[in-house]
């Protein structure tokens, strides 16, 4: 039999418990395992986020006798929505979802009791502690995990007659970097801290705790704070975290024997619970001074300072790398001092962009949705070496759903093999395919990202230099519009993407301008298509010359244009609507024929928490009401008589 594993964020102590257990229940049973995985994607940096979800658009489901997903790993940048997605359109096979509930009949859930946990954490600090005025962190309230705990909040305090207001609910999104805001949040709408911060998991806790300390506040004394998932770091932080226990490693291999349970007919239910307990330390109070293995902390720091520190020496290693060759000679020499068995590095023969999908409906991108489309170029074996210090650079070519060239298929078969993109951004060059073997202790090597972002790195640096000036000629062609010369639909979506992301680092507003241009068939029947394109042209130039050098105009098709505007404040939309209307103004001062250049647009604040599809068409609806606001008053329909007509002045 043959799974697939779909898991994010591998470093975490989460995902790496999930990773060693299924491999050796896998193993145990005699299945082949193919775990897809990627690293954490940092906040904002959407292109990276694009390269790392590559990996899970490589294997063809329709293959596989179960697939597992690690949901709550995935929920960023649309990757849980694109194995969805992929998984419905591929897979007949049982799918079983860990710690996320997923619906579809072929779904089946490993879940934990969210409610249940939260209520009886929320339960102990009001009936052991005897604190009443405690306040609720949320996670991403789009996550059912989310609302269950919140539920669970709720529950223990009406439960003693407390109705909590908005003023004691901050709603969070389960990272870590929000703990000023949510201190901030609860002092400025109450005048006051709280007694007790119930935190919806571990991350929020940790940086509510430092944020807390950096203002002198004392951890129970003042405020007690809890989390949620027992992560490593909860016992070294200061205090120690009260926490929700999860047990990870119960989660890998149920995930494996619940798939074959509902193979072999043996099982119909639909849901299993794995139970969680709590872990009571020094964050609440019930334990004073709280004890740790000392030395598996030790290893731990040492492990990180190792990694650290490679990743310093690879970063120069990689720099001067000229060739193919060279660079998979640092990667054996990295990677065969981790201890893994076997690994096996696989590249297109054609590398390009992940791109973006602009022409289906199914794919959009937005800042925590980015959706692409596969890169179907043929991929090929390039190197290949093991444990015993054999290796080979090769060119083999086969189907990628096959992960593998056919000769090395037994090299994996019943075993677990992880699989890993190579990229630089959004540029895929392939996957690293490997197998762990029995000398690593029991997680992935940490130097797996800064592996593959180094030899992304160089190879994107080989293949520019050789297709320097062939690339410069088609990046033209597939970013601009060749009439305007303005971005078109895929370049002005690709580029908003690394605008937001610098926009979003300095701390500044995004405007969306929807344009749309009044009477371009008006004027392409009454005076010719040629008339029409430069009419498009001069609407182009009007937009283009009212923004600044670092904004951002693409032709979105037809008589369409989007920009994009970066601001402090509001006055930047101001400035750009006078500076549009007179250029428009000094380009029909200097038309002789019967007609004008203009447009109808809308202007819309990016709201973050929505995807670029749906702030663009809220900006579309603006337009639609600056352009019927000009129908009603003249009469004139959309792409019929234009208003400057109707009001008789041509």
């Amino acid at each position: 039999m043959k799974f697939a594993i779909f898991i994010g964020d591998v470093y975490q102590n989460y995902s790496a418990t999930i990773v060693k257990e299924s491999i050796e229940c896998a193993e145990k049973n005699g299945i082949t395992l193919h775990i897809f995985s990627a690293f954490p994607s940092p906040d904002g940096k959407f292109l990276f986020a694009t390269g790392e979800k590559s990996i899970y658009h490589v294997p063809n489901l329709s293959t596989y006798d179960a697939i597992i997903i690690n949901s709550d790993t995935l929920v960023r940048f649309g990757a849980r929505e694109e194995i969805l997605e992929k998984i419905a359109k591929e897979a007949t096979c049982p799918v079983i979802s860990l710690r996320y509930e997923e619906d579809g009949d072929n779904f089946y859930n490993v879940l934990i009791h969210n409610e249940d946990a939260i209520y009886k954490m929320t339960r102990h600090i009001l009936d052991v502690h005897g604190k009443k005025d405690i306040c609720f962190v949320t996670g991403r309230m789009e996550a059912d995990d989310a609302k269950e705990r919140f539920a669970g909040y709720m529950k223990a305090m009406n439960e003693s007659g407390i109705n909590p207001g908005e003023d004691m609910i901050f709603y969070g999104d389960y990272w870590r970097e929000r703990g000023k805001e949510i201190v901030d949040y609860f002092y400025d709408s109450r005048g006051h801290l709280p007694e007790a911060i119930v935190c919806s998991n571990d991350y929020e806790a940790f940086s509510v705790c430092e944020e807390l300390t950096a203002r002198s506040y004392k951890i129970p004394g003042d405020v007690i704070v809890t989390g949620f998932d027992n992560l490593e770091d909860s016992v070294l932080a200061v205090p120690a975290l009260t926490t929700i226990n999860v047990p990870f490693d119960k989660f890998g291999r149920m995930g494996i024997e619940y798939a074959l349970e509902v193979i072999n007919g043996t099982t119909t239910d639909k849901v299993r619970y794995i139970e969680s307990n709590l872990e009571l330390r020094e964050s609440c109070g019930c334990i004073e001074h709280f004890e740790f293995d000392k030395n598996e902390s030790h290893k731990a720091l040492v492990r990180l300072r190792e990694i650290n520190q490679t990743g310093s020496y690879m970063a120069a290693d990689f720099d001067n790398v000229l060739v193919e060759t060279e660079a998979f000679g640092w990667a054996r020499r990295y990677l065969s001092a981790q201890g893994l068995e076997k690994c096996f590095i696989c590249l297109r023969k054609n590398t390009g962009s992940f791109i973006f999908d602009t022409e289906e409906e199914t794919y959009d991108n937005s800042p925590d949705r980015i959706q692409c489309k596969k890169d179907e170029s043929p991929i090929s074996l390039k190197s290949y070496f093991d444990i015993n210090g054999n290796y080979e650079n090769v060119d083999i070519p086969f189907e990628e759903e096959n992960l593998l060239p056919d000769e090395f298929l037994p090299d994996v078969e019943g075993r677990g093999s992880l699989y890993f993109p190579i990229h630089s951004k959004n540029e895929v060059y392939g996957y690293f395919c490997v197998v762990l073997g029995d000398r690593i202790e029991n997680r992935v090597p940490g130097i797996f990202s800064y592996l593959s972002m180094f030899l992304g790195s160089s190879l994107k640096r080989m293949y520019m230099s050789r297709d320097l000036f062939k690339m410069q000629d088609v990046l033209k062609l597939y970013l601009k519009d060749p009439l305007t010369d303005v971005y078109n639909r895929r370049g002005f979506e690709e580029k908003f993407l690394n605008l937001f992301e610098k926009s979003r680092n300095d701390g500044r507003e995004i405007y969306l301008v929807s344009f749309d241009m009044d009477g371009l068939k008006y004027i392409n029947d009454n005076f010719g298509h040629q008339r029409g394109d430069s009419a498009l042209i001069s609407l182009s130039e009007a937009i283009s010359n009212s923004l600044t050098d670092e904004e951002l105009c693409g032709r979105m098709g037809g008589d369409e244009f989007s920009a994009v505007l970066i601001a402090n404040d509001e006055s930047r939309v101001e400035e750009f609507e006078k500076k549009f209307n007179d250029n428009l103004k000094k380009i029909n001062d200097s038309i002789t024929d019967a007609y004008r250049v203009e447009a109808s647009y809308g202007i819309r604040r990016m709201d973050v928490y929505q995807t670029l599809k749906d702030n663009i068409e809220k900006a579309d609806s603006l337009m639609y009401m600056h352009k019927n606001s000009k129908t009603n008053k003249f009469g004139a329909e959309r792409n019929d008589v234009p208003s400057f007509v109707k009001e008789g002045r041509v």
